[in-house]
């Protein structure tokens, strides 16, 4: 937690608190003010002060913030009318906790020598007033004039510097960057693509190259920007505006240049998260834009229009669930839809980025470094201007090899593995087909010998018939002869013997 700058003053009534926290959430500011002790907390910020006098809060209590500043205002009424509070300029010590809100000096302070019967010890511990815990608070540093001027620049038109020099680990999620006050702005560009090349993933793009029915529904989806009708504002949308600062911010030729190519980046990611999802946010879509975006991710300077179109295809080749060179083509067209409808689609895609930041922490500090700037700086926007941008990315031209990650080779070499898996189908085919014929050929002769057998069998035994049929007939003629010649001799011997 960061200790932000404060100031006290107070009234015969009341005390004021002036607090500076100007990346702090502001949703989720909270305040506590009740006897000696006051307290606010808004991610990042914590600040605990303790007060020699008692104060409350009550009806008359209230609180402001300025966001041209980023500062909190809170007042609070003493509960004495008229008492005097001592010290208020002395910061350490109003940060430091009296000694006796951490021990109660009424009751007698034991050591303990061993641990017998220590748990009665603790219950009897536990019956007075439960412990305060406390954050460690160091006073705010501000940064230094050398170290401002010196510092690398970030933000909306690089208009900002040291805003992270208090800072550790709370916006390591949202920043890739490693040190983004010490890394000069000619080095982002060579770390961010030297990570890119790490991050790419030759499996993933493949994956959803090679299943294209994926993707189809999401190049087939109508974007609100592609219905025909005008952009217009919720309420919540016309909140923002409302309370966005009243001011005009005047770039010269460089810092506006320098402004509308990272606008085309930021719509770019915006337009993605809003393809890849059919218009239904996910929790994922706050992370995926920023990730997407070289601005947001890596608070990259571009310095011509192709650069931008190059590292916002890459990084959606990168990142993102799905990742399809037709899909990263047809976003760069709803980039191009959107400037086409002018300053109003334009400020309605970035107030849903700035929804979407504000609710998922700690994101919210793109909102304070870029969003929120740019929904100021796009009302003032000329339409030639918007024009003229237009015309200029109609003219990029990007091919596959514009983007550095060997897409050719890789779909090169996947197409030789799909030809020889399908050459490999074909000869399985071929032979399982071959097999099959030989099986039925050895069917067919196994089945036309099978058939000679027995039409060899059935003709010795026609002849076998025959045969039979022809010893009967002779068998049968010559009883049928020998019948006759005995007749004939019993009728001649009679007549042979009266002789």
């Amino acid at each position: 937690m960061i200790t932000p700058r404060f100031n006290i003053d107070q009234t015969e009534t009341d005390l004021i608190f002036t607090i500076q926290a100007p990346y702090a959430s502001i949703a989720d500011a909270e305040i506590y003010a009740d006897l000696d002790t006051f307290c606010f907390y808004a991610s990042p910020y914590y600040l605990r002060v303790h007060l020699s006098g008692h104060i409350e809060e009550t009806d008359a209590s209230k609180g402001s913030y300025d966001a041209d500043n980023g500062t909190f205002t809170i007042c609070v009424q003493k509960v004495n009318k008229g008492e005097h509070f001592q010290d208020l300029d002395f910061l350490t010590a109003l940060l430091t906790p009296n000694q006796s809100k951490k021990h109660d000096l009424s009751r007698p302070v034991v050591e303990v020598i061993s641990n017998e019967n220590l748990d009665s010890v603790e219950e009897d511990c536990s019956d007075g007033e439960s412990n305060e815990w406390y954050i460690e608070q160091c006073p705010y540093e501000e940064p230094s004039e050398a170290f401002l001027l010196s510092a690398p620049h970030y933000g909306f038109a690089n208009k900002i510097s040291g805003a992270f020099q208090n800072f550790k680990t709370e916006f390591l999620e949202v920043i890739d960057l490693p040190d983004p006050d010490q890394t000069p702005i000619s080095e982002r560009s060579k770390l961010r693509t030297e990570r890119e090349l790490e991050d790419f993933s030759d499996d993933h793009y493949l994956a959803d190259w090679a299943q294209p029915d994926i993707i189809e529904p999401m190049l087939t989806f109508k974007a609100l920007w592609e219905n025909g009708s005008e952009a217009s504002f919720l309420d919540d949308e016309k909140d923002v505006l409302k309370d966005l600062p009243k001011k005009e911010f005047l770039l010269d030729k460089r810092e506006e240049h320098m402004v509308s190519l990272s606008l085309i980046d930021i719509l770019y990611s915006y337009a993605y998260n809003v393809r890849s999802t059919m218009g239904e946010n996910t929790v994922e879509s706050a992370w995926a834009v920023n990730k997407l975006s070289g601005t947001l991710s890596w608070l990259t300077s571009f310095n011509t229009l192709k650069e931008v179109v190059i590292v916002a295809v890459r990084r959606s080749l990168c990142y993102p669930l799905y990742r399809h060179w037709d899909l990263s083509m047809k976003v760069l067209d709803d980039v191009k839809r959107i400037l086409t409808l002018g300053k109003k689609q334009i400020l309605k895609s970035l107030l849903e980025l700035h929804a979407l930041f504000s609710n998922s922490e700690p994101r919210y500090i793109l909102n304070q470094l870029y969003i929120r700037d740019y929904c100021i700086w796009i009302q003032h926007v000329s339409d030639s201007f918007l024009k003229s941008l237009l015309v200029a990315i109609n003219k990029v031209e990007l091919s596959k090899a514009d983007v550095a990650l060997d897409l050719e080779e890789l779909e090169t070499a996947a197409r030789l593995v799909q030809m020889e898996e399908e050459a490999s189908k074909i000869i399985h085919k071929n032979k399982s087909e071959e097999l099959i014929c030989r099986e039925i050929s050895s069917l067919i002769i196994s089945k036309d010998n099978t058939d000679g057998s027995r039409s060899s069998s059935g003709t010795s035994d026609s002849e076998d018939d025959s045969s039979s049929s022809d010893n009967d007939d002779s068998s049968s003629s010559s009883s049928s002869e020998s019948d006759l010649d005995s007749d004939d001799l019993s009728d001649i011997e009679p007549n042979i013997t009266a002789v």
